[in-house]
């Protein structure tokens, strides 16, 4: 992700921050790419509400399987 999600503001002008985007991430790594990307837009508006972003906001989910087969 760019650096627009997790220095995203909100109304009360606090930040989102890394370890609130890390949290997000633990919370639907399971899902599919478009699931997770759906999650980040969605949780990022929750958050914003009515500010805009400060800065772009960009995704990209590459998973992939490992030697066994698990998806990573």
């Amino acid at each position: 992700m760019s650096d627009g999600f997790p220095e995203m503001f909100n109304e009360a002008g606090e930040m989102k921050d890394f370890a609130q985007a890390k949290i997000e991430l633990e919370k639907t790594a399971q899902n599919s790419p478009q699931a997770i990307i759906e999650h980040f837009v969605k949780t990022g508006e929750a958050w914003a509400r009515t500010r805009p972003p400060d800065d772009d906001v960009t995704f990209v989910v590459l998973k992939f399987k490992d030697s066994s087969g698990i998806v990573l």
